[in-house]
């Protein structure tokens, strides 16, 4: 009874102490705490345990290839100004030789990195790499080697069940790998 009454007294005591209106804290609302803001987490709720893997699935595949997006796009957008840095006509002779050392270059340094990957995890590093250098992966070998080998590429990507030509949808179809990117902060 003693415990019962000394329970009640220190919640009364709480309730007294520091009288709080009830308010709703919204979505949009800021939460200030000692003059900083508190980080914002983000939590996932899933509709089924399948609807969980498939997502912790998709979330490794993309976390696997995105660094090797990124060294893409970084190396194209070097390529590209060197490029720009030469004249027309040097350029005329240069490029073909250039971007052939450049993609001999890659082959030798991740050859055995991109060979075991699998066909969804190379699917999912084209897309991304069209999102880093927005371009298509169909422009990118149109440009980069000729019109004949982009189309092989292509029919083999269909084959594979993709589409080079395709566009990287951050709000339609891609959106998925968008959210995965910026739930783990990296970009």
């Amino acid at each position: 009874m003693k415990r019962k009454l000394i329970s009640v007294g220190l919640i009364l005591s709480c309730m007294i102490a520091s009288p709080a209106s009830p308010q709703t804290i919204g979505p949009g609302d800021e939460i200030i705490y000692y003059g900083e803001q508190l980080p914002t987490y983000t939590c996932i709720s899933f509709s089924s345990r399948s609807a969980k893997r498939k997502f912790l699935r998709r979330s490794k595949m993309v976390l696997k290839v995105y660094p090797y997006a990124r060294i893409a796009g970084n190396r194209l957008q070097i390529c590209e100004n060197e490029l720009a840095a030469m004249t027309a006509e040097e350029r005329k002779i240069n490029a073909k030789k250039y971007y052939k050392i450049v993609e001999k270059e890659i082959k030798e340094e991740f050859y055995n990195d991109m060979k075991r990957l699998s066909a969804r995890e190379g699917q999912i590093l084209i897309k991304l790499i069209d999102r880093e250098c927005n371009r298509t992966g169909y422009t990118l070998i149109k440009d980069l080697r000729n019109g004949l080998v982009a189309w092989g590429y292509q029919q083999f990507a269909k084959i594979c069940g993709t589409n080079l030509k395709k566009k990287y949808d951050p709000i339609g179809e891609d959106e998925d790998i968008e959210f995965i990117l910026e739930y783990n902060n990296l970009i």
